[in-house]
């Protein structure tokens, strides 16, 4: 059972919004920036698994992230705007 579903079926937390997934087309996890997001300001590479629309009709993707840490670093694991997203193959 993977982490989603122990998740799912503990009944914590928002329920997941009705479309996510991957981009057709895409590969199912890409290199990006993660900028200046809430928590982690700053321009940070990270790694998208998926996208889904949050309860606005926003679109949101699941990102994981390094971050330094007094003992080296953090990893982040989060459903971040698509705002504080870049595509890396875009960056020159």
């Amino acid at each position: 059972m993977s982490l989603a579903d122990r998740s799912a079926r503990s009944g914590i937390g928002a329920a997941a919004p009705a479309e996510t997934g991957r981009v057709p087309g895409r590969p199912h996890a890409q290199h990006c920036w993660v900028v200046d997001a809430p928590t982690t300001p700053g321009r940070w590479p990270g790694l998208l698994t998926e996208w889904r629309r949050d309860a606005s009709g926003r679109w949101e993707g699941r990102v994981v992230w390094a971050v330094p840490d007094e003992g080296g670093s953090v990893l982040v694991e989060a459903w971040v705007q698509a705002g504080y997203l870049r595509v890396a193959c875009e960056e020159s």
